[in-house]
């Protein structure tokens, strides 16, 4: 796999695309790190190992209670 082939170079590329002023990023697992480290707010999932919990900008509940819907229902901006 190219080295440039990583969720945190996908957010890097659509951040630039998309020209957004903030990145918000929610993972679980040790392939998230790199992600986690470029994001603006990281938010690992209850269910994720506990080195990225602690790289997190807060912990929300796990996969499957249906954490990041949650999150995202409280707390993001949907235009109409």
């Amino acid at each position: 796999m190219p080295h440039t082939a990583s969720k945190a170079h996908a957010v890097l590329q659509l951040k630039e695309l998309l020209h957004c002023e903030k990145v918000v990023v929610f993972g679980d697992g040790a392939n998230d790190t790199p992600m986690f480290e470029i994001a603006d707010e990281s938010y690992a999932m209850a269910n994720a190992i506990e080195e990225l919990k602690e790289k997190a900008t807060a912990v929300i509940d796990s996969n499957e209670n249906d954490g990041v819907a949650k999150w995202l229902i409280k707390h993001a901006v949907f235009e109409q």
